[in-house]
């Protein structure tokens, strides 16, 4: 933590340190004697509180002794993990994972109406010059599959322009 200051409940914020690892240390610390006093807490009020049968001897206490020890250790894996692993961002993440390919599909292929597959421009038929798929995971009692819907996008190739989709 700190050199010489003493940290406590009364230290005002701006006497902290501003260190990131520093705090995170200091965190962790504070997790572990939080875990070791409830732990002591919880034997005390059985103690006092706890059925005849319920009270625990000496020297089940002596089993518990090493569990504050334990809990530093590793406190101290995890802060090492840390500072030896970098942190891995997903910097082109572009929505969910694929669903897995040896899942079965149903295709749905929605076209555009008769309407929008004439141009209202020049009158003339719009080829596909696209499609948009779009995948929903369905269940069926004690299966699953997914439906794979196919948008045909249609546009005039006289007037370059014109787009339509199914709807």
């Amino acid at each position: 933590m700190s050199g010489t200051t003493q940290i406590t409940a009364k230290t005002s914020s701006e006497s902290l340190p501003n260190d990131v690892n520093i705090l995170k240390q200091m965190v962790l610390t504070l997790l572990g004697q939080i875990d070791d006093l409830s732990g002591q807490l919880y034997y005390l009020k059985r103690q006092l509180f706890g059925k005849k049968s319920e009270k625990l001897s000496p020297e089940q206490r002596l089993l518990f002794e090493n569990l504050y020890d334990q809990i530093e250790a590793k406190l101290e894996q995890q802060q090492r993990q840390q500072k030896t692993e970098p942190v891995k961002k997903n910097i082109n993440h572009n929505g969910r994972k694929p669903l897995p390919p040896e899942l079965p599909r149903e295709t749905i292929e929605i076209m555009p109406s008769q309407d929008d597959q004439t141009c209202q421009i020049c009158n003339d038929s719009k080829t596909v010059i696209g499609t948009e798929i779009t995948e929903k995971l369905e269940y069926k009692p004690a299966c699953f599959f997914v439906k794979q819907y196919i948008r045909y996008k249609m546009g005039c190739r006289k007037c370059q322009g014109n787009i339509s989709i199914g709807q």
